[in-house]
């Protein structure tokens, strides 16, 4: 396929994780071009630094080549995971399309609002299914040949986010009143065990001066610097974009719901 311009906007957050986003495809999560910034490393896959870097949807060197690879999904009904390969100059070139084996989709019908729905963890690629309400999983044989391993639930209805640190991986559901699944990862077979049950956002709208009321909006999930989980909750409404960061302990690969602290923000 043709190659394509790869245009990227760096967005620091108040959660110290840097957001990359590319305005040229949807849900397209790649890694900041300085490897010193997103932490990655050919041989690492994507996951060295993984405690204080957003974005890790880009793979590093497969063993004894030097390509890179950067992973979209398609978030149709039929969802596909997209492997493109990165070339000279930090352009793209289409190189695989698989079935994740779920369903896309999104809040407003199809549009998945959310950041990280695709990540690396070791030689293991994650994506959310939001329709299906679950996790595909692939090992890393290459940067740009992916084998499936399987379908997970998410523990919760809507998966949009992704976050992981060591072996635990952590999935944002927003159906419902949203909630929060641990997992234990599997890292030579790319498999998800639950961490005990979800845990509830059970979120409440808090009211910040000069906007109107909303709809609570689970977008982002991601570690701390300092080990901790840190969801990003929007409440969406139409004056403006406010919110809150859940931050929670991890206590067992699971959040723990006593330990939950809410800041609030704007601009989101």
């Amino acid at each position: 396929g043709p190659s394509i311009p790869l245009t990227i906007l760096i967005k620091q957050s108040t959660m110290n994780l840097s957001l990359a986003f590319a305005s040229f495809i949807s849900s397209l999560l790649v890694a900041a071009p300085s490897a010193s910034a997103c932490g990655v490393k050919a041989k690492s896959y994507g996951l060295k630094g993984a405690e204080s870097m957003g974005p890790k949807g880009k793979a590093g060197k497969g063993s004894g080549g030097s390509e890179e690879a950067v992973y979209s999904m398609s978030n149709n009904p039929d969802n596909e995971l997209v492997v493109y390969s990165v070339g000279a100059g930090g352009t793209l070139s289409f190189a695989d399309r698989i079935s994740t084996g779920g369903m896309g989709g999104g809040l407003d019908g199809g549009f998945l609002d959310a950041t990280d729905p695709v990540i690396v963890a070791g030689r293991c690629v994650l994506n959310v299914n939001f329709g299906s309400n679950d996790i595909s999983t692939y090992f890393i044989n290459s940067a740009t040949d992916l084998e499936f391993k399987g379908t997970f639930s998410s523990g919760g209805s809507g998966p949009v986010s992704l976050a992981s640190t060591g072996r635990t991986v952590f999935a944002l559901n927003a159906g419902g009143n949203g909630s929060i699944q641990g997992f234990q990862l599997n890292p030579r077979f790319c498999t998800l065990t639950p961490n005990g049950g979800a845990v509830e956002l059970d979120q409440e709208v808090v009211p910040m001066a000069g906007f109107s009321p909303g709809f609570i909006a689970p977008s982002q999930i991601g570690i701390t610097p300092d080990g901790k989980v840190n969801a990003l909750i929007k409440i969406t409404n139409g004056g403006g974009g406010v919110g809150t960061f859940n931050i929670y302990d991890i206590e067992d690969g699971a959040v723990d719901p006593e330990s939950l602290q809410q800041i609030p923000v704007s601009g989101v």
